[in-house]
């Protein structure tokens, strides 16, 4: 499989993790309202940043072509740009 050309946000990662288990905890408290049973919640780090990259990834099983590495202080635009955070 060819390497990812295009990073996944590190947030977006986060993000993706975040909303799983907020889901699954609100799931099992829904569940605990209606039955009266409780729930194991859990969740992946690994399987949500591949869900929230999941594109790029099919893409990747694919073989499709990614745009190659460019210049970080002259990007083709700035959107496409990959920058450090503060802090």
């Amino acid at each position: 499989m060819p390497a990812l050309r295009r990073p996944c946000g590190r947030g977006q990662r986060r993000s993706a993790t975040a909303v799983g288990i907020y889901s699954a905890i609100v799931t099992a408290l829904y569940r605990r309202e209606r039955t009266g049973k409780g729930s194991y919640v859990t969740t992946s780090l690994l399987a949500e940043g591949v869900w929230a990259c999941g594109v790029s990834v099919q893409a990747a099983l694919c073989n499709a072509t990614f745009y190659p590495l460019h210049d970080r202080k002259n990007p083709p635009s700035m959107l496409m740009n990959v920058y450090r955070r503060r802090g």
